[in-house]
């Protein structure tokens, strides 16, 4: 009885985020306000320095810190994306910028 109740909690969820991923792309092919591209590579260089200190040592990469690695892994190039929203880099790179 809960294997199938969970089976179909599984395939709900896996219909709803099709639905989602198929909305997200109409949104971003309609409305064409992209990140620019050093945005991007700001975002990796983030993702990297989160990830320089499991390089240096190894010992960390424990399934005990897992979620903590993951944390770190993703605050920092969401931090990247945000402060370049907050501070109104969209409508910069658009040419839409308030003057």
């Amino acid at each position: 009885m809960i294997e199938a109740f969970l089976r179909a909690i599984g395939v709900v969820h896996i219909v709803v985020m099709v639905g989602l991923g198929l909305l997200n792309t109409w949104i971003w092919l309609r409305y064409p306000r992209r990140f620019p591209r050093y945005v991007h590579v700001l975002a990796v260089f983030a993702l990297a320095l989160g990830g320089l200190p499991f390089l240096v040592d190894t010992t960390l990469l424990t399934p005990a810190n897992l979620p903590s690695i993951l944390v770190l892994l993703t605050v920092l190039p969401t931090l990247v994306y945000v402060a370049f929203v907050f501070y109104g880099g969209c409508d910069a790179a658009a040419g839409e910028g308030h003057r």
